[in-house]
């Protein structure tokens, strides 16, 4: 939260962030914050510059729910950790967000968890549809309209 307050006093309008700028912090803070012991190649792809306000504290608990859990289990198996964040804007003036994590994930012990449940609350609060897919990697497709941009 301190962080969409000190980016929103730091853009010219007060209603609208920086997506790009404040998940590439929110990415690093997280990053450093889990203290892990290899590093993670961070692949961002942005296309939409600024979002509204209301809609940045519920895309960004989304990303570090998702962000947290590809830190904590996805990079166990020794491969390269990578995660990609795109961000674009579709034909019907609708927000396209992707979040993928090149980690192998093992079966979750409940089928649903608090995590993916707050994940589905988020969308479902922003009007939103969110698609699972599990191959060739963990992948994340959300798709919300009219966030305001």
């Amino acid at each position: 939260m301190s962080m969409i307050h000190e980016k929103m006093y730091q853009s010219e309008s007060l209603s609208k962030v920086n997506l790009e700028q404040y998940f590439r912090d929110l990415s690093n803070d997280l990053l450093s914050s889990f203290e892990i012991e290899y590093s993670v190649d961070f692949k961002y792809q942005f296309d939409v510059d600024r979002i509204e306000l209301k809609s940045i504290v519920p895309l960004a608990l989304i990303f570090n729910e998702l962000y947290s859990n590809s830190l904590k289990h996805a990079f166990k198996g020794g491969n390269e950790p990578s995660i990609s964040l795109s961000v674009a804007l579709t034909s019907d003036n609708s927000l396209l967000l992707e979040y993928s994590d090149s980690g192998n994930w093992k079966e979750p012990v409940k089928e649903m968890s608090f995590g993916l449940e707050l994940i589905e609350s988020l969308t479902s609060q922003l009007d939103g549809e969110l698609r699972f897919e599990k191959s060739p990697t963990t992948k994340y497709v959300f798709l919300f309209k009219e966030l305001g941009y």
